[in-house]
C-alpha cells in the first residue's frame, strides 16, 4: 500500500513513513478507529498481535527479561531449563496451598503461572488487535509523569502493537 492511500484511509492526524531496507510501513495511529481501518483493510486471514509499552523494547519472555531473577541466574552461569524449573515447581507448591490442583502438564503450567505474574518462557499473543491495543497503552500514564518510559528510560519511547 502506498503512504498516500495509508494517509487517506487514517485520520488526518496520522502519520505515516516506510523504514529503510524492508518492505514494511509503519503507521502512527491517532485513534482505535485508525487501528480498526487498517486492521479491516489489510489483515485478511489470521494474524497475531503483541501490544507493548515500548516499541524499543525486545521480543523476550519475562524470565530471560534483564532485570527479572532468571536473567541474573543466567549471568551465573545457571541454566535457563534449570531455572525455569525451579519456577515452576515453587508456583506449583504455593499454588496447591490455595486449594487447587495445579496442572501437571508443563506448559498448562507454565501458562497458569504466567497469568499470575510468575516470570515465565512464554510471550501473550492474541488474535484480536483491539487487545494487543488496551496491553500496548494500558500503563502509558503511568510513566509520563515521570518523563521516562519504565522500560527502557527514553522520553521518546512509544507503545506499538
Amino acid at each position: 500500500m502506498e503512504p498516500e492511500e495509508l494517509r487517506r484511509m487514517l485520520s488526518k492526524d496520522a502519520e505515516i513513513s516506510e523504514p529503510s531496507g524492508n518492505k514494511l510501513m509503519e503507521a502512527t495511529i491517532a485513534s482505535v478507529g485508525d487501528l480498526v481501518r487498517i486492521v479491516e483493510r489489510e489483515h485478511t486471514g489470521s494474524f497475531q498481535y503483541r501490544g507493548q509499552r515500548c516499541s524499543d523494547q525486545e521480543l523476550l519472555p519475562t524470565l530471560t527479561r534483564p532485570g527479572f531473577p532468571a536473567a541474573a541466574a543466567l549471568a551465573k552461569g545457571e541454566l535457563l531449563r534449570h531455572k525455569e524449573e525451579h519456577i515452576l515447581n515453587e508456583f506449583r507448591t504455593r499454588f496447591v496451598a490455595y486449594g487447587r490442583d495445579a496442572p501437571e502438564d508443563e506448559l498448562r503450567l507454565a501458562i497458569l503461572a504466567q497469568h499470575h505474574g510468575v516470570p515465565a518462557r512464554l510471550l501473550d499473543w492474541t488474535l484480536n488487535p483491539l487487545a494487543a491495543l488496551y496491553f500496548a497503552v494500558k500503563d502509558s500514564d503511568m510513566w509520563k509523569d515521570k518523563g521516562r518510559c519504565s522500560k527502557c528510560g527514553k522520553e521518546d519511547c512509544t507503545p506499538v502493537v
